[in-house]
């Protein structure tokens, strides 16, 4: 049952991730400066906290 949880919990993070880092390319490409701010949120979204859940279900 964990396994299942950390696994939707990694697919939701994803999945998040990817649409902030969306919003961040649009607003970067318009000239707004906290567009890779947004960025730099979304990686640490989709690629920080499933890595994370891993590590604490161990």
């Amino acid at each position: 049952m964990r396994y299942i949880f950390v696994f939707l919990w990694a697919v939701g993070c994803v999945l998040a991730g990817e649409g902030i880092l969306r919003k961040g390319i649009v607003f970067q490409l318009q000239g707004i400066r906290r567009g890779i701010w947004l960025q730099v949120l979304a990686a640490f979204i989709s690629l920080g906290l499933p890595i994370l859940a891993a590590l604490l279900i161990e």
